[in-house]
């Protein structure tokens, strides 16, 4: 083999070696010069060529390193117009920031969560800074891109364009969503020729600035950066402008002076570093708590580590006075991939809460997790943590794989535990007695049955846009937020029967639960089972108050005990076919609507009502009441019963106020009850008894309210 392939092959791997004699034949002639072009602009790596094939950039391999030698289109003069004049020629503006205040003035343009970390402070200290924004950046609104790109409108109307300082100026371009999108830091592949033609060698002459020619060929593999020697460094995270890097390197603000690969004395997982000669770790992330899950155990008394056979490592972490290990294991690239710590009884908040790559973990004797644990994990398929008592706030919230839980003694979990999860069939719980909001909402349709026999109270949105759950056992449950169960589709009979207290859309969109045990709930929200179509008896025994459309457009309801309910919303059992009686014996106050479009209606008894809203059994052309009792009415709105074609008597002998169209077109009226005051008018009595039209009731009203012989409520 060519001497120059044999190092590469040394360096890179076996795979690598063969694709550069195909790719670059002419190159290998001259002794030397291949592995010294790659060595100078690639870190050593056995992952290389994997990465370059994998995304599809052999061409655009080829093409850069042949531009490293190819000196022949650098006489292509071009009109020297200024960055600014070249940019105002694509609609932007141009802002060099000079201060900290000047760069804090553009973060009015980026939605909350999408701030470049260059607002956190100190980036003029390692690069020159510039915004360019668009001239109509006012009419483009965030929400109008529901799924983001890189370089779609909303994304290139505000860029941050950024120069490392230092003997060569690499350029960094980074769009408006941050990093809501794959690889911000390189908008226009980071070629600023790609905004517009000439703008490099603008900004070059115009800054005094030196691009490596490499630049100008938009050369761009995902998770990798370029130092500004012109190296590039295969990286896992990217957290203030500081790459943690594969192979043990760090590049920090692109700076090759104070970048490159760690000594032996250390070894760098994720962005931790262990220094092997002093048996610390550390790391200049602050908000994790990996690094206090290893020393809240004791010192570190002893390190060791080897290799595995997939490329990677096992590293055993031996404390004090302590008998097992805690022991890390990385992949090829140094991510941490396993972690084994049963010594560890809390867990801090933010632990490994950037690592993606995590498969494997044990903690036995963890009691207790904070905050944001294992926040964006993929890799997870199940998790076991036999003494865990209690977790906070985003628990594994982005992993959608694991399909194993167990959980046996946990108590309380916080907000969104397991959000988003694709996998999980069944929940056993058996000694929850608190959940937060958003529990394992959106998991969408593997989750079957539920059995927490021991839960007390529970946030909103709880298993949210589940399709399929058909099986639910919460018997101690006593109260539940907004949103319990929303969208499910197959839940046909739930028992809650120690539930006091219900969020709104309970059971929102649930289309054929046909029973429902509530015999101690007190107060229930709105949209309470709204749109339900199998529903035929609700017996709520200790029901107090209801929300806004409490079973609203059901039509199979033919039975409701509800003997203690005394408040009721707005349109309450609306378009209700089927219910024939109605005794509600405690009811002082109802709001508008009440069972609008009722058909049915032979019979309701209000004794305590005292305030009625509008359109009260409004639309209901075929109800069969012929007696209307309120003993206790002081006030009703507009539209009261208009066109009751059965009504024959009406008393409400202590009647104080009646809104407009007050029974109108109500044909067979023979008796009304109510107080002189009202009475005495009488073209308000023609108004009941004719029964005129709407259109005639109003007129009527109106010109008995000139002639001061009606009083309008």
């Amino acid at each position: 083999m060519n001497k120059d392939l044999v190092w590469i092959k040394k360096h890179y791997n076996e795979k690598f070696a063969h694709l550069c004699r195909e790719l670059f034949p002419t190159l290998l002639e001259t002794e030397g010069l291949l592995p010294k072009l790659i060595d100078s602009h690639f870190d050593h790596s056995k992952f290389l060529y994997d990465d370059i094939v994998d995304n599809n950039q052999v061409y655009n391999f080829k093409n850069y390193i042949y531009s490293l030698v190819d000196v022949e289109n650098d006489n292509e003069m071009v009109e020297e117009k200024s960055p600014k004049e070249l940019l105002e020629s694509v609609g932007y503006e141009l802002y060099e920031c000079k201060r900290e205040e000047d760069i804090q003035s553009f973060k009015k343009y980026y939605a909350p969560g999408e701030e470049l970390c260059t607002f956190r402070g100190g980036r003029l200290d390692s690069c020159y800074v510039f915004f360019a924004v668009k001239k109509d950046v006012d009419k483009i609104k965030r929400e109008d891109f529901k799924e983001p790109k890189r370089q779609d409108e909303y994304g290139t109307s505000v860029i941050s364009i950024q120069f490392s300082k230092g003997k060569n100026n690499i350029v960094s371009i980074k769009n408006r969503y941050n990093h809501k999108v794959n690889h911000p830091d390189a908008t226009f592949n980071n070629n600023l020729d790609n905004i517009v033609y000439g703008l490099s060698d603008s900004f070059a002459r115009e800054y005094k600035l030196e691009f490596l020619d490499s630049g100008k060929t938009g050369f761009e593999l995902p998770d990798y950066v370029q130092c500004d020697n012109g190296k590039y460094y295969r990286y896992n995270y990217e957290i203030d402008n500081i790459y943690y890097c594969a192979n043990n390197a760090i590049v920090e603000n692109f700076d090759s002076r104070i970048s490159g690969r760690l000594s032996n004395n250390y070894l760098l997982v994720d962005h931790f570093m262990i220094n092997l000669k002093e048996k610390t770790i550390t790391s200049r992330v602050e908000d994790d708590s990996f690094i206090d899950s290893i020393t809240d155990c004791g010192t570190i008394e002893k390190i060791k580590y080897h290799k595995d056979k997939d490329d990677g490592m096992t590293i055993e972490l031996y404390i004090e006075k302590k008998k097992e290990p805690i022991v890390i294991r990385i992949d090829k690239y140094g991510r941490i991939t396993g972690y084994v710590n049963n010594i560890v009884k809390k867990i801090g908040d933010g632990f490994l809460s950037l690592n993606t790559e995590l498969s494997s973990i044990e903690m036995n004797n963890v009691v207790r997790i904070g905050e944001s644990f294992l926040y964006n994990n993929a890799k997870l398929r199940k998790i076991s943590f036999p003494k865990l008592l209690k977790v906070e706030g985003n628990f594994l919230c982005e992993n959608v794989i694991i399909g194993e839980i167990n959980l046996p003694l946990l108590k309380e979990v916080g907000n969104c535990f397991l959000v988003k999860n694709k996998q999980l069939k069944v929940i056993e719980l058996p000694n929850i007695r608190k959940i937060g909001s958003s529990f394992i909402s959106h998991n969408a349709s593997t989750i079957k049955k539920v059995n927490l026999p021991r839960v007390k109270k529970i946030g909103n949105s709880f298993l949210a846009e589940n399709e399929n759950i058909d099986e639910v056992n919460m018997p101690s449950l006593i109260s539940v937020g907004n949103g319990f169960l929303h969208s499910n589709r197959e839940l046909k009979s739930l028992e809650l029967p120690s539930i006091e207290e219900i969020g709104s859309y309970f059971l929102y969109r649930n289309t054929c639960l046909k029973e429902l045990l509530l015999s101690k709930v007190r107060k229930i929200g709105e949209n309470f089972l709204c749109l339900n179509k199998e529903l035929t008896k609700i017996d709520f025994p200790c029901l107090e108050s209801v929300g806004n459309y409490f079973i609203r457009d059901n039509v199979t309801i033919e039975e409701a005990s509800l003997p203690n309910l005394k408040i009721i919303n707005e349109d309450f059992l609306e378009r209700n076919g089927s219910l024939r009686r109605l005794e509600l014996p405690s009811v002082v106050d109802i709001s508008d609507g009440f069972m609008l479009w009722n058909s049915s209606l032979e019979e309701i008894s209000l004794p305590k009502v005292r305030i009625i809203g509008n359109f009260f059994l409004g639309l209901g052309r075929h109800l069969s009441i012929n007696r209307m009792d309120f003993p206790n009415l002081i006030a009703v709105g507009c539209d009261f019963m208009p066109n009751a074609p059965n009504l024959e008597e009406v008393s409400m002998p202590n009647i104080d106020s009646i809104g407009i169209a007050f029974l109108v077109g109500t044909r067979g009226l023979k008796k009304v009850n109510i107080p002189l005051k009202f009475n005495i008018m009488d073209r308000f009595i023609l108004l009941i008894s004719d029964s005129y039209t709407y259109g005639e009731a109003q007129k009527i009203l109106r010109e008995g309210s000139k002639r001061k012989k009606l009083t309008l409520f």
